[in-house]
Protein backbone atom coordinates (compact mmCIF):
# COMPACT_ATOMS: atom_id res chain seq x y z
CA UNK A 1 0.00 0.00 0.00
CA UNK A 2 1.30 3.45 -0.89
CA UNK A 3 2.13 5.66 2.07
CA UNK A 4 1.37 8.87 0.12
CA UNK A 5 -2.14 9.73 1.23
CA UNK A 6 -2.67 12.96 -0.72
CA UNK A 7 -5.01 11.10 -3.07
CA UNK A 8 -8.30 9.23 -3.18
CA UNK A 9 -8.61 6.39 -0.71
CA UNK A 10 -10.04 2.91 -0.56
CA UNK A 11 -11.53 2.41 2.89
CA UNK A 12 -13.21 -0.38 4.81
CA UNK A 13 -15.67 0.41 7.60
CA UNK A 14 -15.79 -2.40 10.17
CA UNK A 15 -19.30 -2.66 11.59
CA UNK A 16 -20.28 -0.43 8.68
CA UNK A 17 -23.98 -1.26 8.75
CA UNK A 18 -24.30 -0.67 12.50
CA UNK A 19 -25.80 2.27 14.34
CA UNK A 20 -22.58 4.32 14.22
CA UNK A 21 -20.96 2.85 11.14
CA UNK A 22 -23.73 3.55 8.68
CA UNK A 23 -23.52 7.27 9.38
CA UNK A 24 -19.79 7.12 8.71
CA UNK A 25 -20.51 5.35 5.42
CA UNK A 26 -23.10 7.92 4.38
CA UNK A 27 -20.76 10.82 5.04
CA UNK A 28 -17.84 9.10 3.27
CA UNK A 29 -19.95 8.61 0.16
CA UNK A 30 -20.24 12.40 -0.24
CA UNK A 31 -16.45 12.92 -0.35
CA UNK A 32 -14.55 13.05 -3.64
CA UNK A 33 -11.45 11.99 -1.69
CA UNK A 34 -12.97 8.56 -1.03
CA UNK A 35 -12.74 6.21 -4.00
CA UNK A 36 -14.26 3.02 -2.60
CA UNK A 37 -16.08 2.07 0.62
CA UNK A 38 -16.22 -1.57 1.73
CA UNK A 39 -19.01 -2.01 4.27
CA UNK A 40 -17.75 -4.87 6.43
CA UNK A 41 -20.46 -6.41 8.58
CA UNK A 42 -21.41 -9.86 9.82
CA UNK A 43 -24.93 -9.21 8.50
CA UNK A 44 -24.32 -9.19 4.73
CA UNK A 45 -27.98 -8.45 3.93
CA UNK A 46 -27.90 -5.30 6.03
CA UNK A 47 -24.57 -4.25 4.53
CA UNK A 48 -25.91 -4.85 1.00
CA UNK A 49 -28.96 -2.73 1.73
CA UNK A 50 -26.73 0.14 2.89
CA UNK A 51 -24.47 -0.21 -0.16
CA UNK A 52 -27.50 0.12 -2.45
CA UNK A 53 -28.64 3.16 -0.49
CA UNK A 54 -25.37 5.12 -0.69
CA UNK A 55 -24.51 4.34 -4.30
CA UNK A 56 -21.77 3.03 -6.59
CA UNK A 57 -18.80 3.73 -4.29
CA UNK A 58 -20.05 1.27 -1.68
CA UNK A 59 -19.66 -2.52 -1.60
CA UNK A 60 -20.95 -4.99 0.97
CA UNK A 61 -18.39 -7.40 2.47
CA UNK A 62 -19.25 -10.07 5.02
CA UNK A 63 -16.77 -10.11 7.89
CA UNK A 64 -16.38 -11.64 11.33
CA UNK A 65 -14.69 -9.06 13.58
CA UNK A 66 -13.39 -11.81 15.93
CA UNK A 67 -11.64 -13.83 13.18
CA UNK A 68 -8.11 -12.64 12.29
CA UNK A 69 -8.05 -14.57 9.00
CA UNK A 70 -11.36 -13.03 7.98
CA UNK A 71 -10.12 -9.55 8.87
CA UNK A 72 -6.94 -10.08 6.87
CA UNK A 73 -9.03 -11.01 3.84
CA UNK A 74 -11.18 -7.89 4.20
CA UNK A 75 -8.24 -5.52 4.84
CA UNK A 76 -6.24 -6.66 1.83
CA UNK A 77 -5.83 -3.91 -0.82
CA UNK A 78 -7.43 -1.11 1.24
CA UNK A 79 -5.70 2.09 2.37
CA UNK A 80 -7.55 2.83 5.61
CA UNK A 81 -9.49 0.75 8.14
CA UNK A 82 -12.26 2.68 9.90
CA UNK A 83 -13.43 0.78 12.95
CA UNK A 84 -16.90 1.41 14.42
CA UNK A 85 -17.22 -1.99 16.10
CA UNK A 86 -17.99 -1.75 19.80
CA UNK A 87 -17.60 -2.52 22.58
CA UNK A 88 -13.94 -1.76 21.86
CA UNK A 89 -12.85 -3.50 25.03
CA UNK A 90 -13.92 -6.68 23.23
CA UNK A 91 -13.16 -5.97 19.56
CA UNK A 92 -10.66 -3.10 19.47
CA UNK A 93 -7.19 -4.64 19.76
CA UNK A 94 -7.62 -7.45 17.24
CA UNK A 95 -8.97 -5.12 14.56
CA UNK A 96 -6.27 -2.49 15.11
CA UNK A 97 -3.43 -5.01 15.25
CA UNK A 98 -4.62 -6.80 12.11
CA UNK A 99 -4.99 -3.51 10.23
CA UNK A 100 -1.42 -2.49 11.09
CA UNK A 101 -0.03 -5.91 10.20
CA UNK A 102 -1.78 -5.65 6.83
CA UNK A 103 -0.18 -2.24 6.19
CA UNK A 104 -3.38 -0.21 6.61
CA UNK A 105 -3.76 3.17 8.22
CA UNK A 106 -6.44 3.17 10.88
CA UNK A 107 -9.05 5.41 12.53
CA UNK A 108 -11.72 4.45 15.06
CA UNK A 109 -14.33 5.69 17.54
CA UNK A 110 -12.93 3.79 20.53
CA UNK A 111 -14.71 4.99 23.68
CA UNK A 112 -13.42 2.36 26.15
CA UNK A 113 -10.47 3.35 28.35
CA UNK A 114 -9.28 -0.25 28.54
CA UNK A 115 -9.03 -0.54 24.75
CA UNK A 116 -7.30 2.84 24.61
CA UNK A 117 -4.55 1.61 26.94
CA UNK A 118 -4.15 -1.51 24.77
CA UNK A 119 -4.05 0.53 21.56
CA UNK A 120 -1.07 2.57 22.72
CA UNK A 121 0.80 -0.71 23.23
CA UNK A 122 0.77 -1.00 19.41
CA UNK A 123 2.37 2.41 18.86
CA UNK A 124 5.74 0.86 18.00
CA UNK A 125 4.19 -1.45 15.39
CA UNK A 126 2.42 1.46 13.70
CA UNK A 127 5.50 3.70 13.80
CA UNK A 128 7.82 0.98 12.48
CA UNK A 129 5.49 0.53 9.50
CA UNK A 130 5.14 4.29 8.96
CA UNK A 131 1.38 4.07 9.51
CA UNK A 132 -1.11 6.50 11.00
CA UNK A 133 -3.52 5.24 13.66
CA UNK A 134 -5.86 7.69 15.42
CA UNK A 135 -8.06 6.22 18.13
CA UNK A 136 -11.23 7.74 19.55
CA UNK A 137 -12.25 10.09 16.74
CA UNK A 138 -15.97 10.21 17.46
CA UNK A 139 -18.14 12.36 19.70
CA UNK A 140 -16.69 11.53 23.12
CA UNK A 141 -13.83 10.95 22.75
CA UNK A 142 -13.08 12.90 19.61
CA UNK A 143 -14.98 16.16 19.49
CA UNK A 144 -14.52 16.51 23.25
CA UNK A 145 -10.73 16.15 23.08
CA UNK A 146 -10.43 18.79 20.36
CA UNK A 147 -12.70 21.15 22.29
CA UNK A 148 -10.39 20.74 25.29
CA UNK A 149 -7.40 21.69 23.15
CA UNK A 150 -9.17 24.81 21.91
CA UNK A 151 -10.21 25.81 25.43
CA UNK A 152 -6.67 25.18 26.65
CA UNK A 153 -5.30 27.76 24.22
CA UNK A 154 -6.84 30.45 26.44
CA UNK A 155 -4.59 29.50 29.39
CA UNK A 156 -0.83 29.42 29.92
CA UNK A 157 -1.01 26.28 32.05
CA UNK A 158 -3.85 23.73 32.14
CA UNK A 159 -3.98 21.67 35.33
CA UNK A 160 -7.64 20.54 35.26
CA UNK A 161 -9.59 19.25 32.26
CA UNK A 162 -13.16 18.00 32.07
CA UNK A 163 -14.79 16.59 28.97
CA UNK A 164 -18.55 16.37 29.23
CA UNK A 165 -21.65 15.13 27.46
CA UNK A 166 -25.30 15.02 28.38
CA UNK A 167 -27.35 11.86 28.42
CA UNK A 168 -29.88 13.39 26.04
CA UNK A 169 -27.19 13.39 23.33
CA UNK A 170 -26.45 9.68 23.76
CA UNK A 171 -29.65 8.41 22.19
CA UNK A 172 -29.74 6.57 18.87
CA UNK A 173 -32.29 7.33 16.16
CA UNK A 174 -33.70 3.90 15.23
CA UNK A 175 -33.96 2.97 11.55
CA UNK A 176 -36.41 0.16 10.90
CA UNK A 177 -34.61 -0.83 7.69
CA UNK A 178 -31.42 -1.67 9.63
CA UNK A 179 -32.07 -2.06 13.36
CA UNK A 180 -33.17 -5.39 14.73
CA UNK A 181 -34.88 -6.01 18.10
CA UNK A 182 -32.45 -5.37 20.91
CA UNK A 183 -30.40 -2.91 18.84
CA UNK A 184 -28.45 -0.50 20.97
CA UNK A 185 -27.19 -3.15 23.40
CA UNK A 186 -23.53 -2.48 22.47
CA UNK A 187 -23.87 1.14 23.55
CA UNK A 188 -25.66 0.12 26.74
CA UNK A 189 -23.04 -2.52 27.51
CA UNK A 190 -20.31 0.06 27.05
CA UNK A 191 -22.09 2.47 29.38
CA UNK A 192 -22.57 -0.17 32.06
CA UNK A 193 -18.89 -1.15 31.91
CA UNK A 194 -17.87 2.50 32.32
CA UNK A 195 -20.26 3.00 35.27
CA UNK A 196 -19.30 -0.08 37.27
CA UNK A 197 -16.30 -1.53 39.05
CA UNK A 198 -13.35 0.85 38.86
CA UNK A 199 -12.28 3.00 35.93
CA UNK A 200 -8.96 4.58 35.01
CA UNK A 201 -8.77 8.33 35.54
CA UNK A 202 -6.16 11.08 36.01
CA UNK A 203 -5.68 12.12 39.62
CA UNK A 204 -2.85 14.00 41.30
CA UNK A 205 -0.87 13.94 38.09
CA UNK A 206 -1.03 10.20 37.43
CA UNK A 207 -3.31 7.46 36.21
CA UNK A 208 -5.42 6.08 39.06
CA UNK A 209 -8.21 3.53 39.31
CA UNK A 210 -11.26 5.16 40.89
CA UNK A 211 -14.96 4.47 41.39
CA UNK A 212 -17.22 5.86 38.63
CA UNK A 213 -20.39 7.89 39.19
CA UNK A 214 -18.62 10.42 41.41
CA UNK A 215 -20.35 13.77 41.58
CA UNK A 216 -18.78 17.15 41.00
CA UNK A 217 -19.75 20.81 40.67
CA UNK A 218 -18.61 22.96 37.77
CA UNK A 219 -19.24 26.66 37.09
CA UNK A 220 -20.56 26.55 33.53
CA UNK A 221 -20.86 30.05 32.09
CA UNK A 222 -24.32 31.62 32.55
CA UNK A 223 -25.69 28.30 33.85
CA UNK A 224 -23.84 28.81 37.11
CA UNK A 225 -22.97 25.86 39.31
CA UNK A 226 -24.08 22.57 37.80
CA UNK A 227 -23.76 18.97 38.96
CA UNK A 228 -21.87 16.46 36.80
CA UNK A 229 -21.26 12.72 37.26
CA UNK A 230 -18.10 10.86 36.23
CA UNK A 231 -17.75 7.75 34.10
CA UNK A 232 -14.92 5.78 32.58
CA UNK A 233 -13.74 7.11 29.20
CA UNK A 234 -10.51 7.56 27.23
CA UNK A 235 -10.14 11.33 27.57
CA UNK A 236 -8.41 11.24 31.00
CA UNK A 237 -6.01 8.65 29.55
CA UNK A 238 -5.03 10.77 26.55
CA UNK A 239 -5.30 14.46 27.49
CA UNK A 240 -2.16 14.36 29.69
CA UNK A 241 -0.24 13.77 26.46
CA UNK A 242 -0.94 17.35 25.37
CA UNK A 243 -1.34 19.05 28.76
CA UNK A 244 1.97 18.32 30.55
CA UNK A 245 0.97 20.12 33.77
CA UNK A 246 -2.34 18.29 34.13
CA UNK A 247 -3.22 17.34 37.72
CA UNK A 248 -6.82 16.17 37.31
CA UNK A 249 -8.95 15.06 34.38
CA UNK A 250 -12.33 13.34 34.20
CA UNK A 251 -15.00 12.55 31.67
CA UNK A 252 -18.38 13.55 33.07
CA UNK A 253 -22.07 13.27 32.25
CA UNK A 254 -25.08 15.44 32.97
CA UNK A 255 -28.67 14.32 33.29
CA UNK A 256 -31.48 13.56 35.74
CA UNK A 257 -30.65 12.25 39.20
CA UNK A 258 -33.23 9.47 39.00
CA UNK A 259 -31.44 7.90 36.02
CA UNK A 260 -27.99 8.04 37.65
CA UNK A 261 -29.44 6.43 40.77
CA UNK A 262 -31.02 3.72 38.61
CA UNK A 263 -27.71 3.05 36.83
CA UNK A 264 -25.82 2.96 40.15
CA UNK A 265 -28.20 0.33 41.52
CA UNK A 266 -27.79 -1.85 38.42
CA UNK A 267 -24.01 -1.38 38.53
CA UNK A 268 -23.94 -2.65 42.12
CA UNK A 269 -25.84 -5.77 41.08
CA UNK A 270 -23.46 -6.29 38.16
CA UNK A 271 -20.41 -5.83 40.40
CA UNK A 272 -21.80 -8.44 42.81
CA UNK A 273 -22.21 -10.79 39.81
CA UNK A 274 -25.95 -11.09 40.45
CA UNK A 275 -26.59 -10.24 36.79
CA UNK A 276 -24.43 -10.47 33.65
CA UNK A 277 -23.47 -7.60 31.36
CA UNK A 278 -26.20 -8.30 28.81
CA UNK A 279 -28.92 -8.29 31.48
CA UNK A 280 -27.47 -5.14 33.08
CA UNK A 281 -27.55 -3.37 29.73
CA UNK A 282 -31.16 -4.42 29.15
CA UNK A 283 -32.16 -3.08 32.57
CA UNK A 284 -30.49 0.27 31.85
CA UNK A 285 -32.13 0.52 28.44
CA UNK A 286 -35.58 -0.25 29.88
CA UNK A 287 -35.48 2.45 32.55
CA UNK A 288 -38.88 4.17 32.82
CA UNK A 289 -39.02 7.95 33.02
CA UNK A 290 -40.82 9.18 36.16
CA UNK A 291 -44.28 10.64 35.64
CA UNK A 292 -43.43 13.64 37.81
CA UNK A 293 -41.94 16.27 35.43
CA UNK A 294 -40.02 17.88 38.29
CA UNK A 295 -37.83 14.78 38.37
CA UNK A 296 -36.86 15.14 34.71
CA UNK A 297 -35.81 18.79 34.25
CA UNK A 298 -34.36 19.91 30.93
CA UNK A 299 -30.58 19.52 30.87
CA UNK A 300 -29.12 22.98 30.13
CA UNK A 301 -25.65 21.79 29.05
CA UNK A 302 -24.53 21.73 25.40
CA UNK A 303 -24.53 18.27 23.85
CA UNK A 304 -20.79 17.92 24.42
CA UNK A 305 -18.30 20.37 25.85
CA UNK A 306 -14.91 20.80 27.48
CA UNK A 307 -13.86 22.78 30.54
CA UNK A 308 -10.25 23.55 31.46
CA UNK A 309 -8.83 25.31 34.45
CA UNK A 310 -5.36 26.57 35.27
CA UNK A 311 -3.16 29.65 35.19
CA UNK A 312 -2.72 32.67 32.98
CA UNK A 313 0.27 34.39 34.47
CA UNK A 314 -0.33 34.10 38.21
CA UNK A 315 -4.12 34.33 37.92
CA UNK A 316 -6.36 31.28 38.13
CA UNK A 317 -8.64 31.12 35.08
CA UNK A 318 -11.00 28.72 33.34
CA UNK A 319 -12.30 28.32 29.79
CA UNK A 320 -15.16 26.41 28.19
CA UNK A 321 -15.52 25.22 24.58
CA UNK A 322 -18.61 23.92 22.79
CA UNK A 323 -20.30 23.91 19.37
CA UNK A 324 -23.34 25.83 18.10
CA UNK A 325 -24.54 23.09 15.72
CA UNK A 326 -24.29 19.31 15.55
CA UNK A 327 -24.50 16.53 13.00
CA UNK A 328 -27.99 15.00 12.71
CA UNK A 329 -29.12 11.61 14.06
CA UNK A 330 -28.04 12.40 17.64
CA UNK A 331 -25.29 9.99 18.76
CA UNK A 332 -25.15 8.18 15.42
CA UNK A 333 -24.24 11.28 13.43
CA UNK A 334 -22.27 12.91 16.23
CA UNK A 335 -20.06 9.81 16.47
CA UNK A 336 -20.05 8.49 12.90
CA UNK A 337 -19.52 11.75 11.02
CA UNK A 338 -16.30 12.77 12.84
CA UNK A 339 -14.73 9.46 11.78
CA UNK A 340 -15.57 10.24 8.14
CA UNK A 341 -14.05 13.71 8.57
CA UNK A 342 -10.87 12.02 9.80
CA UNK A 343 -10.71 9.90 6.64
CA UNK A 344 -11.12 13.00 4.48
CA UNK A 345 -8.34 14.79 6.38
CA UNK A 346 -6.11 11.73 5.99
CA UNK A 347 -6.70 11.75 2.24
CA UNK A 348 -5.87 15.46 2.07
CA UNK A 349 -2.63 14.97 4.02
CA UNK A 350 -4.04 16.96 6.96
CA UNK A 351 -3.35 14.08 9.37
CA UNK A 352 0.16 12.72 9.07
CA UNK A 353 1.25 11.63 12.57
CA UNK A 354 2.83 8.18 12.57
CA UNK A 355 2.21 5.65 15.30
CA UNK A 356 -0.86 5.41 17.53
CA UNK A 357 -2.25 8.80 18.54
CA UNK A 358 -5.26 10.29 20.26
CA UNK A 359 -7.17 12.97 18.31
CA UNK A 360 -5.61 15.81 20.32
CA UNK A 361 -2.14 14.62 19.29
CA UNK A 362 -2.76 14.19 15.56
CA UNK A 363 -5.69 16.37 14.46
CA UNK A 364 -5.73 20.15 14.12
CA UNK A 365 -8.97 21.21 15.85
CA UNK A 366 -9.86 24.17 13.64
CA UNK A 367 -9.26 22.21 10.43
CA UNK A 368 -11.38 19.37 11.80
CA UNK A 369 -14.24 21.65 12.86
CA UNK A 370 -14.14 23.45 9.50
CA UNK A 371 -14.81 20.11 7.79
CA UNK A 372 -17.39 19.05 10.39
CA UNK A 373 -19.33 22.29 9.88
CA UNK A 374 -20.33 21.11 6.41
CA UNK A 375 -22.13 18.15 8.04
CA UNK A 376 -23.93 19.91 10.88
CA UNK A 377 -27.59 20.88 11.00
CA UNK A 378 -27.69 23.76 10.32
CA UNK A 379 -24.51 23.88 8.25
CA UNK A 380 -21.79 26.09 9.73
CA UNK A 381 -19.33 26.76 6.88
CA UNK A 382 -17.36 29.24 9.01
CA UNK A 383 -15.49 27.56 11.87
CA UNK A 384 -15.84 30.69 14.00
CA UNK A 385 -19.63 30.34 13.75
CA UNK A 386 -19.45 26.69 14.83
CA UNK A 387 -16.83 26.75 17.58
CA UNK A 388 -17.33 28.81 20.74
CA UNK A 389 -14.61 29.30 23.37
CA UNK A 390 -15.41 31.49 26.40
CA UNK A 391 -13.71 32.34 29.64
CA UNK A 392 -15.47 30.95 32.71
CA UNK A 393 -15.33 31.20 36.48
CA UNK A 394 -12.83 28.66 37.88
CA UNK A 395 -13.92 26.44 40.70
CA UNK A 396 -14.48 22.80 39.68
CA UNK A 397 -14.98 20.72 42.83
CA UNK A 398 -15.14 16.94 43.02
CA UNK A 399 -17.62 15.97 45.75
Amino acid sequence: MSQCLDRTLRVVVVGGAGQMGRHTVRALATYDEIERIDIADLDIDRASKLAREVGPKAFAVQANATDRDDLERVFRDVDVVLNTMGPFARFGRLILETALEMGCNYLDIDDDWEATVEAFELDGLAADRNLTAVIGLGMSPGITNLLAVEAGKRLDIVDTALTGWKLASSGVVPEAAYDMPGAGSAAMQHWMLQCSGTVRSWRNGELTDVAPLERGIVNFLSLGKQTVVSCGHPEPITLPRVFPHLIESSNVMSGPDWLFEHVAEIARSYDREEIDLFEAAKLVASAERPADPSLTPKDPFPRVWAYVEGLTGSERRAAVAYLTAWPPYVMGGMTGYPLAVGAKMLALGQIDAKGVSAPEQAVDPRTFFAHLGSLTDPIRPNVDELLVVEMAEPGYVRL
